[in-house]
């Protein structure tokens, strides 16, 4: 069965966004964001930054602070880390 951890993420103004990491059975990751550039499957800052482990980006950290660090260990375990290294930049 799937795994997933949803995470608040501020937005720039008073919208926060849901940052959510799906890791399936076989490992495979998916990360989404409910941002206007998520939406349009593009890579977000609020995927980029929270993924990076920034809690700064986080709505409340001391209440997600282990979840994000659940989050980071996934994609730090993921092929993610190396095609964004290679490919990715983030839309503003």
């Amino acid at each position: 069965m799937a795994e997933k951890i949803v995470l608040k993420a501020k937005g720039d103004g008073a919208i926060d966004y849901d940052v959510t990491f799906t890791r399936s059975d076989t490992g495979q990751l998916v990360i989404g964001c409910s941002c206007p550039a998520g939406h349009h499957g593009k890579s977000c800052k609020h995927v980029r930054e929270l993924a990076q482990g920034d809690t700064s980006r986080l709505v409340d950290p001391s209440s997600q602070k282990g979840e994000l660090d659940r989050a980071v260990e996934w994609f730090n375990e993921s092929p993610l880390p190396g095609i964004w290294a290679r490919y990715g930049h983030a839309e503003y």
